[in-house]
């Protein structure tokens, strides 16, 4: 269990990665029609998600997920919030427009995310956790 955890952190990371570079190749990935409908993200939205807040939020997101590779509880309790925070904060963000690809990264570093909560907090690794405070 505990080499697919961490398998599973790290396979979040990059897809994490991924999904923040992607906005960057949005124009080579996808038609003129499309990329003109993806401006459309966050339209009406109450919080910019295009804001700087949105910098710190993901650089706290690597740095919980590094942590949890180390079985840092501080990691797993600050993963944890950033999860829920992230969930909070869906509905201020305005219209969501998004590609197939982004769609498809999204949702799988999203399920990997609930596994890792899981994995932390209800398997052997638990354990783990309690002795690396």
């Amino acid at each position: 269990m505990e080499k697919v955890f961490k398998r599973g952190i790290e396979l979040t990371i990059v897809l994490y990665l991924a999904y923040c570079l992607l906005p960057i190749f949005w124009i080579d990935l996808y038609g003129g029609e499309v990329f003109q409908a993806l401006g459309w993200h966050g339209y009406e939205a109450s919080l910019n998600p295009y804001g700087t807040w949105v910098y710190p939020l993901a650089l706290l997101f690597l740095v919980s997920l590094v942590g949890m590779r180390f079985y840092k509880r501080w990691a797993r309790s600050a993963f944890l919030v950033l999860v829920i925070l992230n969930v909070a904060l869906q509905p201020f963000m305005g219209i969501v427009a998004m590609g197939s690809i982004d769609g498809t990264v999204s949702s799988v570093v999203g399920y990997l995310s609930g596994a890792l909560i899981a994995m932390s907090f209800l398997s052997p690794n638990c354990e783990r956790f309690t002795k690396n405070a």
